[in-house]
């Protein structure tokens, strides 16, 4: 096993042993957050809970790389390699005479169509751009709760600071503060507070 080999293996082990002690500090958070009081303190553990799910799947990607380089390199050495050489020259032939091959498309159907059958037309290929869906950016340093209506109590997901959310139709005014209807991109859709979304032109 040459060097490379090796220390691919070694890599790849040691971001499996990464991986899974991310995992492991990730679930225990988890357990810690279900347990702790409402507050800044919760949504700090769960950042750090999401952190570490994040790192696990990275370190994860990064076994499965290395163990791709490995396999990409450790080839088995060549069998044929202590077998004699055979050279082996080909008796000469006369070169044929090559003609013209058509360029044109439609020339060349028109060429191999029995005569008296009508011309193949060619259709163009239309592709058409979609058109992007209006966003917003959270601007909220400690993350921003998507709620399931206006104002109300129920939270579906606490959304990361930076992160594109899609803009959808509804937009409220509850106890003097603006609520908009958003979709994450986990695919949930809810209501965040209006004041803390950037939103994208």
């Amino acid at each position: 096993m040459s060097l490379v080999n090796l220390l691919m293996l070694l890599l790849a082990g040691a971001s499996v042993i990464a991986a899974i002690v991310s995992a492991l500090a990730g679930l225990g958070l988890r357990s810690r957050v279900a347990s702790s009081a409402y507050g800044v303190g919760r949504q700090e553990m769960r950042r750090t809970m999401h952190v570490a799910f994040i790192r696990a799947l990275g370190f994860g990607l990064l076994a499965l790389i290395f163990l791709a380089v490995y396999g990409l390199s450790a080839r088995p050495d060549d069998v044929l390699s202590t077998e004699p050489n055979i050279d082996f020259t080909p008796p000469p032939v006369a070169s044929p005479t090559l003609e013209a091959e058509p360029t044109n498309t439609r020339a060349a159907a028109t060429a191999t169509l029995p005569a008296g059958s009508p011309t193949p037309e060619i259709t163009p290929t239309v592709s058409i751009t979609p058109t992007p869906e209006p966003s917003a950016i959270v601007i909220a340093p400690a993350g921003l709760y998507l709620r399931e209506a206006p104002g109300g109590t129920e939270e579906l997901e606490l959304i990361a600071e930076g992160t594109s959310l899609v803009l959808l139709p509804g937009r409220e005014t509850v106890d003097d503060l603006e609520w908009q209807q958003v979709r994450s991109p986990s695919g949930l859709e809810g209501w965040v507070a209006a004041d803390f979304l950037d939103y994208q032109q």
